[in-house]
């Protein structure tokens, strides 16, 4: 299966909060890093709207960690094992 790009403002924004989690990080964490405000990152994680600023910001804070193509394509799974972990991540992000 080959990576897709992601479609949507909102899809990234979930796929932020994903990478946040799986990072380890509370958004209380990744605001600070970004220095950003909770609100901010909230909104983005749930609603995809967010500054150019504030992306930029928070690109660097969790690239810091992993790269940031994750925002932007899906992954691809190995095993039925990799989807249901996947899974697990993004509805914890919720």
């Amino acid at each position: 299966m080959e990576a897709r790009l992601v479609s949507s403002a909102k899809e990234i924004g979930k796929r932020a909060a994903l990478l946040r989690t799986s990072l380890g990080l509370t958004s209380e964490e990744a605001a600070s890093l970004a220095s950003i405000s909770t609100s901010d990152l909230h909104r983005f994680e749930r609603d995809g709207e967010a500054t150019v600023e504030t992306l930029i910001k928070l690109l660097r804070a969790l690239s810091n960690h992993r790269t940031v193509d994750q925002w932007f394509t899906t992954p691809h799974f190995e095993s039925i094992d990799d989807v249901i972990a996947f899974e697990r991540r993004r509805r914890a992000a919720h």
